[in-house]
């Protein structure tokens, strides 16, 4: 019998810090409670238990839509973590929306991935992350393990992945531009032009054409909406992206506007990911990095 897998949890100096953070959102403006912190300190988790450590959760799932928990990137052990909650919640309260770190492009061709099963697609969206932390077969083996898992649940409760960060990866943002492009129609006169530039750049790392497409679709936004229909809430949140990594505006507000176009999008519901501690932990204004809070307590703060 091979031993189980324990992460000693704790607020201090090991590897990985767990923090659940539970908000409830309303409309703007109307919050309702605090944000609850739970830090779970000097106890094992069994990785291969029954949740009874975190079953506190059953007492507050009704309250609030979006169940946040902190990792170290990187570190094996935050990847087990992540399927050990992301199992818990899906299968013991059937929550079907999960936030992932990533940007937009890569999120999305993901959720291609977990429909399709394409292992070419897996990768090619995998090696894009190149010099990063998640450039790693832990990485890989996530979601080969959302996708199994995926398999397994009826139509109505599949999972769709719902990332909230900057594009860092333009030319996967350019993959999946013209992916979202294949099977439309003739564009209208205004972008036709621009339209045949993104089909034909050779990269998305060239700045002066995405300063012009992000310019192009402020001016001519109707016409973009008239060519990619029902599609258009992915082109305009990715090209939206695109302005914020070149613009090098605020990360966090980022992160901020894009969950919420999705949770808006999506209708509500419930919502679980695990993000950077960075991201989640930080609610007291003196742990913020450079004066700027974190994408946790904003999304707390306002909505």
């Amino acid at each position: 019998m091979s031993k189980k897998k324990k992460i000693l949890l704790t607020s201090g100096v090991m590897l990985i810090i767990f923090t659940l953070v539970f908000f409830i959102f309303t409309k703007p403006g109307k919050v309702i409670r605090e944000a609850v912190i739970l830090v779970v300190s000097g106890q094992s988790l069994d990785l291969n238990g029954d949740y009874n450590e975190i079953n506190i959760i059953d007492s507050v799932y009704e309250d609030y839509d979006l169940f946040l928990s902190g990792e170290a990137h990187g570190v094996a052990m935050s990847y087990d973590m992540e399927k050990y909650l992301a199992t818990y919640f899906i299968k013991e309260y059937g929550v079907r929306n999960i936030v992932v770190e990533m940007s937009i492009a890569s999120g999305e061709l993901l959720n291609q991935y977990l429909e399709t099963g394409d292992e070419e697609l897996l990768l090619n969206i995998l090696n894009k992350f190149k010099s990063t932390y998640a450039n790693n077969q832990d990485t890989y083996e996530l979601f080969k393990y959302y996708y199994e898992l995926n398999k397994e649940l009826p139509g109505d409760k599949k999972l769709t992945l719902v990332p909230i960060d900057i594009e860092h990866e333009t030319s996967t943002t350019g993959i999946y531009i013209n992916n979202l492009m294949q099977g439309l129609g003739e564009p209208p006169e205004a972008i036709k032009e621009m339209v045949i530039k993104i089909k034909n750049i050779g990269s998305f790392y060239d700045r002066f054409f995405l300063k012009d497409l992000i310019k192009s679709l402020e001016e001519d936004r109707t016409a973009y909406e008239e060519y990619f229909k029902e599609k258009f809430f992915y082109f305009d949140l990715v090209v939206n992206n695109i302005k914020l990594a070149y613009t090098n505006e605020e990360r966090e507000a980022a992160m901020v506007h894009n969950f919420i176009s999705y949770y808006e999008k999506l209708g509500g519901g419930k919502f679980y990911g695990q993000c950077g501690r960075a991201h989640v932990q930080k609610l007291n204004s003196s742990e913020w990095i450079d004066g700027n809070s974190t994408f946790a307590h904003r999304v707390n703060e306002n909505y």
